[in-house]
């Protein structure tokens, strides 16, 4: 769960409401912030709206993005883009200004809630709603080919410890450069769930896995 949350995209209500009080306070009153508070507060009334009422938990299917809704998102999304070309318009000193990092927030909300929206394939989307709380999110279904991508075939060498991570007898398993994973081990299904049991992969790592009974 702690992996598919990290490697996952969240968007909540609460930090759009930051986003808009960071930038009142750098910005002052403007139309743009105006335009995006209202732009946030009409998406999630729309999400409520469309799935009940303040209190749901759902699948957040590509195809419920239709009519209001969609046209709810369209709205916030064309209101963060206008806010952040208003930021970039200001004169401001490169690098002294907060001015920049409210406009990198703003790009990352954009991608984030197109990421969503949008789908991409092999990940599940989703709502929860709980009274003036809100969050949604896309989150992966499968881990391996991520945790693959972005850890093991980047680090050269990576420790993997915890006291649930297998079960059964203390036994040493594999050394560096065995294909251990040809023999059944304990770790099987993290082996799985990690992407690191795959035979047919001319890159397979190499690993030593090692059980400690507790002292």
């Amino acid at each position: 769960e702690t992996a598919t949350h990290f490697f996952g995209v969240r968007v909540s209500r609460g930090g759009c409401e930051r986003l808009v009080r960071d930038a009142r306070r750098l910005l002052g009153p403007c139309r743009p912030l105006d335009e995006l508070e209202r732009a946030i507060l009409g998406l999630w009334r729309s999400l409520g709206g469309r799935f009940g009422g303040e209190e749901a938990r759902v699948t957040l299917e590509q195809a419920e993005w239709t009519g209001e809704l969609q046209g709810s998102y369209y709205g916030l999304d064309a209101a963060l883009d206008t806010l952040g070309a208003f930021i970039r318009s200001g004169a401001r000193t490169p690098g002294l200004d907060g001015r920049d990092l409210l406009g990198n927030r703003i790009d990352a909300l954009r991608a984030e809630l197109a990421t969503i929206i949008d789908g991409v394939p092999g990940q599940v989307t989703w709502l929860e709603l709980a009274g003036k709380r809100g969050v949604m999110g896309a989150s992966p279904v499968e881990l391996g080919d991520l945790f693959r991508q972005r850890i093991f075939d980047r680090v050269p060498c990576v420790v993997l410890t915890s006291a649930t991570l297998s079960g059964g007898p203390p036994r040493l398993t594999g050394s560096p450069g065995e294909d251990a994973h040809e023999t059944p081990t304990e770790f099987a299904y993290l082996r799985a769930r990690l992407g690191l049991d795959r035979g047919e992969d001319a890159r397979a790592l190499a690993m030593v896995e090692l059980i400690v009974p507790s002292p």
